[in-house]
């Protein structure tokens, strides 16, 4: 492989003013693989850590920790008037909705990385173009197969004259793409996900069985949530009302047309389209039709995507992204 150091002029820039970029992520187990798939070259000069990194994510977790470290470390560079470390931010793309101009941005986007710089607040954050790390699994790793093995040895067992049957995968993408629809509507509307919405909790059997016609999974949806949506206290509906609830609305019905674009009929047809595999609900997904599984399966398909093509075009993505940084600077 060609030396990255040779070409970029990202890395060159860097090593003359000795500086170190220093990304957040949202978890210890994100800063691992990323570090892990840069490769040790770019690793010396580009470190991801997670959002507690510091100590300065003020007790938040997640996107909300790493987003709010990046903010720190930012204004306390500032005020000690130091700039020789960089410091930037990598986040699902699914986080993508709370920001841009739509809330659809992700959509859209071809490179593994990208940025909005449409938005003032998401100046210095980056976004996977999947909805999250499992999709990336599910696009450059052995999971889908490990997925129809799994399916086959189970209609095995049951008896099933159809050792592997398509439709089954369908119906789970189905939910897992109206369920990230969802979720990009109410991180749109409110800023976090939907709240007691996950299978370990037993509320999917409210759903009944997915429709390829997500207005109608909307309507079963809006039930769920006026049901199962409380405060903390329990004694009263969550705020997640009137103005909060009409904006989740309003997007909900910009990511069907989106949705719609590219034809949820054809899930059942072909549940294993590229699109499908980026844009659903890769955890949920996976944890559905590997439920003995979910807590070790990711590492092992991560392990296979830092060998694949996709590190090469992460990589460049990466420092593409924080070259229009330096610039910018």
């Amino acid at each position: 492989m060609t030396d990255l150091h040779d070409l970029d002029p990202t890395l060159r820039e860097l090593d003359s003013k000795r500086a170190r970029v220093r990304i957040f992520t949202e978890s210890e187990d994100d800063a691992f693989f990323y570090n892990r798939l840069i490769g040790p070259r770019i690793r010396q000069y580009v470190e991801f850590v997670d959002y507690a990194y510091g100590g300065i994510n003020e007790g938040q977790k997640g996107y909300h920790g790493a987003i709010i470290s990046y903010r720190n470390a930012i204004k306390r560079q500032r005020q000690h008037n130091k700039r020789e470390d960089l410091y930037r931010c990598l986040l699902d793309g699914h986080v993508s909705s709370i920001f841009g101009k739509t809330g659809l941005e992700i959509f859209d986007q071809v490179e593994p990385v990208f940025s909005l710089s449409c938005d003032t607040d998401a100046r210095g954050t980056l976004f996977l173009n999947c909805n999250e790390l499992e999709n990336v699994c599910l696009l450059y790793s052995s999971a889908v197969t490990h997925l129809k093995h799994y399916l086959r040895v189970s209609n095995a067992r049951a008896g099933a004259e159809v050792f592997f049957n398509s439709g089954q995968f369908g119906e789970a993408m189905e939910r897992s793409l109206v369920y990230a629809a969802f979720n990009a509507a109410s991180l749109r509307a409110r800023g976090q996900r939907v709240i007691g919405f996950m299978p370990q909790n037993r509320h999917i059997t409210d759903l009944e069985k997915p429709a390829a016609d997500l207005e109608a999974c909307a309507r079963r949806i809006f039930r769920f949530r006026s049901k199962h949506y409380r405060s903390s206290t329990g004694s009263a509906p969550d705020p997640f009302k009137a103005e909060e609830d009409r904006r989740f609305r309003a997007y909900w019905k910009d990511i069907k047309k989106k949705f719609d674009e590219f034809s949820m009929t054809r899930v059942k047809d072909d549940p294993f389209h590229d699109q499908f595999l980026r844009l659903c609900d890769g955890k949920i997904l996976m944890e559905w039709i590997l439920p003995e599984r979910s807590g070790t399966w990711l590492k092992q398909f991560l392990l296979e995507v830092v060998e694949s093509e996709y590190a090469w075009r992460f990589q460049r993505a990466l420092l593409n992204e924080l070259t229009a940084g330096l610039e910018s600077s």
